[in-house]
């Protein structure tokens, strides 16, 4: 017995009823949909993971050349700068000032020692009992 194989050729013609017709095309229509939502959420989601990647390095490249001065520095630094070097000199001339006092009072202090130190000559006071 010799078997029948199922040939397609152009005038063969297929039997299939509308409603099967119908619901093999909004089939094939939603996986087509679903597809490329699919594919514009992963493209999205690439692009986000992209652009963050390249803000981290800028981040981290800002963050270790930011305090070594690489990248400029604040106008306020500088002002803060200036005024810092102002106010050390301020107290380093009143450190001196105080020490240049200190030293004038010690030797003051040390003179009045010295002259109480020293042997006085009691001198009754003339026509007075003593």
């Amino acid at each position: 017995m010799e078997e029948e194989g199922y040939r397609i050729r152009e005038d063969s013609s297929i039997d299939l009823s509308l409603k099967n017709l119908v619901t093999i095309i909004i089939a094939v229509g939603t996986a087509v949909y679903l597809y490329f939502g699919m594919l514009e959420r992963l493209n999205t989601i690439e692009t986000s993971y992209k652009l963050i990647q390249g803000d981290l390095e800028k981040n981290t490249d800002f963050r270790i050349r930011w305090p070594r001065g690489e990248l400029g520095k604040l106008p306020d630094d500088s002002k803060q700068f200036m005024l810092i070097e102002h106010l050390t000199t301020r107290v380093i001339a009143l450190e001196e000032q105080m020490k240049a006092r200190n030293k004038s009072d010690v030797e003051a202090l040390k003179d009045k020692v010295r002259e109480y130190q020293s042997p006085k000559i009691n001198l009754i006071p003339y026509g007075g009992a003593h």
